[in-house]
């Protein structure tokens, strides 16, 4: 989501267009925070629904997804570190289980769909730059 995000920004700047505000993307974990800053991106690339893919296919899915996450570990650190800052409380509460095939099946895909997504805004990125820079070295060998 940070790749989407930076290139996703490079993107609209390069189309005079509002960029995604954050203070440092590359300090923040919280996923739906992230997210939150993937979505002008994709409104602005006509990309938030018909995606093809049969776990994801719109960015509404994506958010459930992380919503779920989010329930167990909203700060995007828990599954990360067992204790808190303080050293004093556990990340996670006592006991907690969960299904790590099912967890690792259903984020690798989502993990994919992002990596997708990130190499879209990127070649978007990349191939509209590249063309503003040769409309420009135009105007300048015509003047």
């Amino acid at each position: 989501m940070k790749a989407i995000i930076h290139w996703g920004n490079n993107l609209l700047k390069l189309n005079r267009k509002a960029t995604v505000a954050h203070k440092n993307v590359f300090a923040e974990h919280r996923l739906r925070v992230l997210l939150k800053s993937v979505k002008p991106i994709l409104r602005f690339r006509n990309s938030l629904d018909n995606w093809g893919d049969w776990h994801f296919n719109s960015f509404r899915d994506i958010e459930k997804i992380i919503r779920e996450l989010e329930e167990f570990d909203p700060s995007g650190s828990s599954f990360r570190y067992p204790v808190d800052t303080t050293g004093e409380n556990a990340t996670l509460p006592h006991h907690f289980c969960f299904n790590v095939l099912a967890f690792g099946e259903k984020f690798d895909h989502l993990v994919s769909v992002l990596d997708w997504i990130s190499m879209m805004v990127y070649e978007d990125f990349q191939s509209q730059a590249e063309a503003l820079y040769e409309l420009q070295q135009l105007g300048s060998s015509q003047t």
